[in-house]
């Protein structure tokens, strides 16, 4: 992919799938790009659940760098409503890191290599709402309202 007139690599992980008695690799994930005002998101959306990586790049100093990664999924959450009493609600998790991770021409970038550790930052957000609106709550410390 060009960024800035610079070339990337994005890689995709696979998986060795045995169709037919053939071993046949297969992608994991489809990428997806979006190139904006606020600059590029790739997208990595999982073929096989509801994951979805996001990186966002961006300019940093003088050098294209990943400025956020995000990771968002299907989730639970197992909400206590009294002593020793829960109910489980649909979720979506949310995950989100900042960073600086600085992007040089010519290298290919793995989605594990950004995506360690990265369920620091989450959170819960009831699965009624979209991201975009589970993220502007998050902003404001709205309470969500499991049901």
């Amino acid at each position: 992919m060009k960024v800035n007139d610079r070339n990337f690599t994005f890689k995709i992980p696979v998986s060795l799938n045995n169709i037919n008695d053939k071993n046949i690799l297969q992608e994991d994930y489809e990428l997806l790009s979006d190139q904006s005002k606020d600059g590029l998101v790739i997208k990595y959306n999982s073929l096989y659940n509801s994951d979805s990586y996001i990186f966002r790049i961006g300019k940093n100093k003088n050098n294209i760098a990943i400025t956020k990664t995000s990771k968002i999924s299907s989730s639970v959450n197992h909400h206590k409503i009294a002593k020793d009493d829960y109910v489980d609600y649909p979720a979506t998790s949310i995950c989100e890191k900042e960073g600086s991770h600085i992007l040089y021409d010519d290298r290919e970038i793995s989605l594990n290599k950004y995506f360690i550790n990265s369920d620091k930052n989450c959170f819960l957000c009831p699965s009624k709402y979209s991201v975009k609106e589970c993220l502007e709550k998050k902003k404001i410390n709205a309470k969500f309202k499991w049901q």
